[in-house]
C-alpha cells in the first residue's frame, strides 16, 4: 500500500547491513516482492544506506536473479559478498558495474558455482582491478595478467585467490613492490609454489595454502617451506595453515622433523594447521623443540598417520611431547595431535600447568592403561573436560579397534572428573 512507505523508509534507512545467506528456504527473501518493491520505486535504493551486502543466488540457498540485486546496491556500499550459480550477461553486467555503482568498495568476495569461459574471466577481473580493494576473495581462477593488476592494489590488505590450471603462472614476474600492504594470504590450486616464489619478499601476518601434490612434486613440502623461509618474514607470520590434499593414487614420501625445522625461525606463530599425509616420523624432539620456538601458541593441529593406512601408524610423539606443550606455551587453547600413550613416563623437569586448555583431539591415538594417563593429564591440563578419538574409520574390520581405543579415552575423562570432583571435595571439608 502507498501508505506503507513511510514506514518502510522509517526503518530502511537504519539498514547497515543486509545478508541472504541462509540455506533454509524459509529464510530467503520471496522473488516475487523484491520484483514489487523494484518495481514500485525503480530509480531509488531500498536501502540507502546499505553498507554490507551478503548475496547468495543458487539453488542450494534458495535462487534470487541478480537482477535484484539493483534495487540494494548503492554509493555506500563498501562490502558485497557475492556468490552466483553462474555467469550469464545479467551477472556479468552486474559485476562490470560495481567500480562505478558502488565507488566506495574496499571489501568485494565473489564465488561461482558453474564454469566461467576465459574471456569472461578477464573481464570480471579488469573490473576488479578499477576497484579500491582492502580485501578480496575469489575462486576465479586467477591469470598472470590479473595478479600483475592485483599486485599493484597500494591498499589490498587480505587475498584469497584460485591459483589452479594455469600454466602461464610457472614463468609469473612480478615487481619488488608488488602487494605492499598485503598482511593474509590465501591460495588454492596447483600452481601455489609458482606464484609464492614470484612473490618480492612479504611481511605477512597470515598464510593460508590448500593444494593436492602432483606426481612430479615429492619435495614439495621440503620446497615450500624453503620459499616461505626465504621470502616471508619471520617476525610478522603469526598465522599458517597448510593443507596438502591427500592424492589416494600416488604416495608421498614422510615427512621428518628437518623437514619441518624452517617453521621453527617463525618465533611469533600463534596459530598452526599443518594437514599433509604422513607426519609421523615426528617425535618428541621435535615438539620440544617447536614448543620452545612458539611461546605465543594459541593453537596447533597436526594431522598425523597416512589416509591410506586411515591414520593408524603408531605416532612417535608420547605424553612428554604434550607436557613440553603445556610447559612453554602457556597460552595454548587448542590441541590437534595424534600420540602414544601406550608408555607412560613421569613429566620431564619442572612441574607443569596449563590452566587454558579444556579440550584435546587426538585422532587415532593408541592407549593401554587409561589410569596412569589420566593422572599425567591431570598434572599438564588441570581444566582438561573432553578428549576426542577415533571418530572416523573406513574400514569394517576397524570397527572394534576404535570401540577398543575410544572406550579407553573416554574412561580417562571421566577418571580426571572423579579426581576434580574429589579435590573440590577435600578443599569444602573444614
Amino acid at each position: 500500500m502507498p501508505t506503507d512507505w513511510p514506514r518502510f523508509d522509517y526503518h530502511a534507512k537504519r539498514v547497515r547491513t543486509l545478508g541472504f545467506s541462509c540455506g533454509i528456504r524459509r529464510f530467503t527473501p520471496d522473488s516475487e516482492v523484491l520484483r514489487a518493491l523494484h518495481f514500485s520505486r525503480p530509480l531509488a535504493p531500498l536501502c540507502p544506506s546499505l553498507r554490507h551486502l551478503s548475496w547468495r543466488s543458487m539453488e542450494f540457498y534458495g535462487f534470487l536473479p541478480p537482477e535484484h540485486i539493483c534495487s540494494l546496491i548503492g554509493p555506500q556500499l563498501c562490502r558485497l559478498s557475492l556468490m552466483l550459480e553462474k555467469l550469464d550477461l545479467v551477472e556479468t553486467s552486474l559485476i562490470r558495474s560495481i567500480p562505478i555503482t558502488c565507488p566506495r568498495i574496499t571489501h568485494l568476495s565473489i564465488f561461482i558455482y558453474m564454469p566461467v569461459s576465459d574471456h569472461v574471466r578477464e573481464i570480471i577481473w579488469e573490473t576488479v582491478g578499477c576497484c579500491p580493494l582492502f580485501i578480496f576473495w575469489s575462486d576465479l581462477p586467477v591469470s598472470q595478467r590479473a595478479l600483475v593488476h592485483l599486485a599493484g592494489m597500494p591498499a589490498l590488505q587480505e587475498m584469497a585467490l584460485d591459483v589452479s590450471g594455469k600454466d602461464e603462472l610457472k614463468s609469473l614476474s612480478l615487481p619488488q613492490c608488488a602487494f605492499p600492504a598485503l598482511r593474509d594470504l590465501t591460495l588454492t590450486g596447483e600452481m601455489v609454489l609458482p606464484v609464492l616464489q614470484a612473490l618480492p619478499s612479504w611481511e605477512v601476518e597470515a598464510i593460508k595454502i590448500n593444494f593436492t601434490p602432483t606426481v612430479d612434486e615429492e619435495d614439495l613440502v621440503t620446497y615450500f617451506l624453503k620459499v616461505l623461509h626465504e621470502r616471508c618474514s619471520h617476525q610478522s607470520l603469526s598465522r599458517i595453515s597448510v593443507c596438502f590434499w591427500p592424492d589416494f593414487v600416488q604416495r608421498h614420501p614422510d615427512i621428518y622433523a628437518d623437514m619441518l625445522q624452517p617453521l621453527l625461525s617463525f618465533t611469533n606463530l600463534q596459530d598452526i594447521n599443518i594437514y599433509i599425509q604422513s607426519v609421523s616420523r615426528l617425535d618428541n624432539n621435535f615438539i620440544d623443540a617447536a614448543a620452545k620456538s612458539w611461546p605465543r601458541l594459541r593453537s596447533l593441529k597436526l594431522s598425523l598417520g597416512r589416509w591410506g593406512d586411515h591414520g593408524l601408524e603408531r605416532s612417535n610423539i608420547t605424553l612428554n611431547g604434550l607436557a613440553s606443550l603445556a610447559r612453554h606455551c602457556p597460552d595454548l587453547t587448542s590441541l590437534t595431535i595424534v600420540i602414544d600413550a601406550t608408555v607412560v613416563d613421569h613429566v620431564l623437569g619442572m612441574p607443569v600447568s596449563n590452566p587454558n586448555l579444556n579440550v584435546l583431539h587426538l585422532g587415532h591415538s593408541l592407549i593401554e592403561d587409561p589410569t596412569p594417563v589420566a593422572a599425567f593429564l591431570s598434572g599438564i591440563f588441570p581444566y582438561l573436560t573432553s578428549i576426542y578419538s577415533w571418530n572416523f574409520i573406513v574400514a569394517d574390520d576397524e570397527t572394534e579397534m576404535k570401540e577398543k581405543y575410544h572406550d579407553r579415552w573416554d574412561e580417562v575423562v571421566r577418571q580426571m572428573q572423579r579426581k576434580r570432583m574429589d579435590e573440590r571435595g577435600n578443599e569444602a571439608e573444614p
